[in-house]
């Protein structure tokens, strides 16, 4: 029964990579976020606490951003956010550093849902999800700085769990590829196999190479049969019981290849990278054993290695647990110096040293016995076969010598990994587990009513559910076709004086209305670009308002003149939709969304 589950469970070692992957994008987000903490966050920004609260706001949305709108208080929660990631990246302390991580993710996204994209979507949806995962069950600090229990061919033997969280992080997955494929109707799509050449004539969005495929209809063509093609069969391989390996794997490949590809050819954010950091975990253990394999990696056997520590050292039990975690992927024992007298002897005689390295028959102190670790470190197994070991031995003395001086510092500085007693559970508690089946059952209806069967009421008290924990979600991307408006901006403004000003440029002057150079490169990044593009959808013309008053404080602020002071402006855009391959654009349109006037009185 359980070769039919297995399609449902993850290996632990795919779970610490997720980890890490999370953690790294948590802290790109909080970093890219700071660019614009004022403008898309702050009360002088695009959209101030006051109007979002009483105009856009879901009831049931939570912020702590909606404590203030001061920068200061914003780059505060900037700042947990982006600490929250790197805990979860180290496994430390992980499943709260996740469930922070989590709210504040959920804080920056209420407080301006209109800079979102669908990896913004996918990314809080992931995390929720790992709150019911055991991805500190491998390489983690939380695994390092707990020293009980762990020999290696208990501790490493089970590698594969099935548990509410795996059920429910798989089931995702395949939700994603397959609502997004249901939801690709157009015929853009079948028969006819445009829909990569309108995606890639989005300029906004095209890189490079994707500009120079447009040279290439028919094999667009055929990408686009190939993308609708690997929507669907895709997840059906992630969930095929039989051959599960190979067919597993192959899944995997053929999605992770899909968002290779776009992230070669369009500038999509954080999107693809997420879906390739969630993929991964995917991969079935055998493909983790192999990656792992002590023949590929050119190392000897580690598991009659084991690390004797000072237990009168705190530092040297924090750095033991590290090198065992980090630098051998837990394939050594650990114990404490004075637990063996044959070991405790030969300490003594060694000081000043605080530990003892022992393969087999052979006992290493100091900088031998990290010598002795790095030749068996999948990190560097293959390249001490071309280092010197005199002089690698002499600069690992001294490295230790340097260690051992300034001990009582460095123990100070890593009081913080601290200790537990025992290591992570690779199980949750049976509590998060029936949570996360409950979800499981929820997130699958929900997906599937929207995608499948949209005539299905959806009872109120599931949608307040979702809209709480944000597990709102709908995968139409380039759905049913691609969007075929292209443009770029051009705001013309107006000084007091006469003057005219490109208000979007803050530049005194003439607007031109020619097209960018670059028009992919003509917004500062990805958030304002979804958020201009938004301001052109006709369902955001409510925003337009508040980012007219937005430039008009960031021109008017910086201006003491009353003469030099911005007075209206019109925002314009210039409308260019592509023909089909072969054919030459339509003419481009100037469209007028929004006039404004700076000192109009309100109401």
């Amino acid at each position: 029964m359980r070769w039919i589950l297995r399609p449902l469970s993850l290996d632990l070692r795919g779970l610490a990579a997720l980890r890490v992957l999370l953690g790294v994008l948590v802290m790109l987000d909080a970093l890219i976020r700071s660019s614009d903490l004022i403008a898309h966050y702050g009360d002088s920004g695009v959209l101030p606490r006051s109007v979002l609260l009483t105009e856009f706001s879901n009831p049931y949305h939570f912020s702590l951003l909606f404590l203030s709108g001061q920068p200061l208080w914003v780059g505060l929660c900037l700042l947990v956010y982006g600490c929250a990631g790197l805990a979860l990246a180290l496994g430390w302390r992980t499943w709260w550093s996740t469930l922070v991580a989590w709210v504040l993710m959920l804080s920056f996204h209420n407080r301006n849902p209109v800079v979102l994209n669908a990896g913004d979507v996918y990314f809080r949806v992931l995390l929720c999800w790992g709150l019911f995962l055991p991805l500190a069950a491998r390489c983690s600090l939380d695994r390092a700085r707990s020293l009980v229990g762990f020999k290696p061919t208990a501790n490493l033997s089970e590698q594969e769990v099935l548990t509410g969280g795996s059920v429910g992080l798989v089931l995702q997955v395949v939700l994603l590829y397959v609502c997004t494929a249901a939801l690709k109707t157009s015929t853009e799509w079948w028969p006819e196999g445009t829909a990569v050449w309108y995606a890639i004539t989005w300029e906004q969005f095209t890189t490079p190479l994707g500009d120079w495929l447009q040279s290439f209809p028919e094999l667009l063509k055929w990408l686009t049969w190939g993308v609708y093609g690997v929507e669907w069969v895709g997840p059906l391989l992630l969930l095929c019981p039989f051959w599960h390996v190979w067919l597993r794997t192959i899944g995997v490949l053929l999605l992770i290849s899909l968002h290779l590809g776009l992230i070669l050819t369009m500038e999509l954010g954080f999107f693809p990278w997420i879906c390739i950091a969630v993929l991964l975990s995917l991969f079935p253990k055998e493909i983790w054993d192999w990656l792992s394999s002590r023949n590929w990696l050119r190392q000897v056997p580690a598991e009659n290695l084991v690390l004797y520590y000072d237990q009168d050292c705190g530092f040297c039990r924090r750095m033991v647990g590290v090198l065992r975690e980090f630098v051998l992927f837990g394939r050594a024992e650990i114990r404490p110096i004075q637990a063996d007298p044959v070991v405790h002897a030969l300490f003594d005689n060694e000081a000043p040293s605080s530990w003892v390295v022992q393969q087999g028959e052979h006992y290493a102190f100091a900088g031998e016995g990290l010598w002795l670790v790095l030749q068996q470190s999948p990190w560097s197994a293959w390249s001490t076969r071309f280092l010197s070991e005199v002089k690698t031995l002499a600069l690992l003395e001294s490295l230790y010598a340097w260690v051992v001086r300034h001990r009582p510092q460095l123990g100070r500085s890593t009081a913080w990994i601290g200790s537990r007693p025992f290591p992570p559970k690779a199980v949750p508690n049976q509590y998060l587990s029936t949570v996360a089946l409950v979800l499981v059952v929820l997130v699958v209806g929900y997906n599937l009513r929207y995608s499948f069967f949209k005539e299905v009421p959806l009872p109120s008290s599931v949608k307040t559910l979702f809209a709480a924990l944000r597990l709102d979600q709908y995968w139409n991307m380039f759905s049913p076709q691609p969007s075929k408006d292209d443009g770029w901006f051009v705001m013309e403004g107006e000084l007091r004086d006469g003057t005219p000003i490109d208000v979007y440029q803050l530049q005194p002057g003439e607007v031109s209305f020619e097209k960018p150079d670059d028009p992919s490169a003509y917004y500062p990044n990805q958030r304002w670009r979804k958020y201009l593009m938004n301001l052109w959808l006709k369902k955001y013309k409510d925003y337009r308002l508040h980012y007219g008053r937005y430039l008009c404080r960031q021109w008017n602020s910086g201006e003491t003149e009353r003469e030099r002071k911005l007075t209206a402006f019109r925002i314009h855009f210039m409308l260019e939709r592509p023909g089909l391959p072969g054919q030459p654009a339509k003419p481009t349109e100037k469209r007028t969304i929004w006039r404004h006037e700076c000192f109009k009185k309100e109401g």
